[in-house]
């Protein structure tokens, strides 16, 4: 998709040139110069070759490889990667996404000067944290290949990496009544924070409640047996903290189905069937 919007700009380009050249009734068929071709893979225009790869995980905690290329224009005028060369990754023969990371995917949208090298970082977004990478760097026009490789993947380095910022454990719960006199559940859990800095179960977790089909409200309890602070308090890295979340229950009978999950992201710290008949 990247390649084909940039092939469209520059045949738009060229069709202005074109345009232009004849209104002025000039012509460059005579000139022998032929800087108008495209450049090929290898030759003097654009040298691009792959310095490394390294594994990451975006906002959303999802695994991306990012791939840092050099980049030398040489194609006698100012250039940016993006729009000399077409990179891409592909996962499973499937081209993968872009992904973008603050302060760290940069670099292909600066212009350089001819005869100038600059080192561009790109992120693509993996489909499976198991199957091999191909990386590939092509021209923008032709079929010219400067980078094609192989990378394989460490699952033991993504996992780490992807694992979630807290570790959240469902440890018991209980029947009580709210502040009205309303049958409550009242769920248990553990908490530890795997980050290197300091956050809270509020933060990370976004329990769901769900009793017949019907998500629950929260209940207000005066029960002074439990902490109820554990929710938003902030925990230190390392840290272990309980947390105590209540919700009103439509009876008491039917089975509840719990669930937290990240508040950004699809992975799930814990989930539960309680049966209360």
């Amino acid at each position: 998709m990247r390649k084909t919007t940039r092939l469209i700009s520059v045949i738009l380009a060229l069709s202005l040139f074109g345009t232009m050249a004849m209104a002025s009734g000039s012509s460059d068929s005579d000139s022998g110069s032929g800087e108008s071709g495209a450049a090929q893979a290898g030759d003097s225009k654009y040298s691009v070759s792959l310095v490394s790869t390294t594994f990451t995980v975006n906002y959303e905690n999802a695994p991306v490889i990012l791939a840092t290329y050099s980049f030398t224009n040489n194609s006698g005028e100012e250039k940016m990667f993006s729009f000399a060369v077409d990179d891409a990754a592909y996962q499973n023969g499937i081209e993968l996404d872009n992904a973008y990371i603050t302060d760290v995917t940069e670099g292909g949208s600066t212009n350089i000067q001819d005869g100038t090298t600059i080192e561009v970082t790109c992120g693509y977004l993996l489909q499976d944290t198991e199957n091999p990478i191909q990386i590939k760097v092509t021209e923008l026009l032709g079929d010219g290949v400067y980078v094609d490789e192989t990378i394989e993947i460490d699952a033991d380095t993504i996992g780490e990496m992807t694992a979630p910022d807290f570790t959240i454990e469902y440890v018991n719960y209980s029947i009580i009544e709210d502040y009205q006199g309303n049958p409550s559940i009242m769920f248990e859990f553990s908490a530890t924070n795997n980050s290197s800095e300091a956050s809270s179960f509020m933060a990370n977790a976004l329990p769901k409640v769900y009793q017949n089909g019907v998500e629950l409200s929260n209940a207000v309890s005066m029960d002074d047996s439990y902490d109820l602070d554990g929710y938003m308090a902030s925990v230190q890295p390392g840290a272990t903290v309980t947390v105590y979340l209540a919700y009103v229950l439509q009876d008491e009978t039917s089975d509840v189905q719990l669930t937290v999950g990240q508040v950004i992201g699809d992975y799930v710290y814990a989930e539960e069937t309680i049966s209360l008949g």
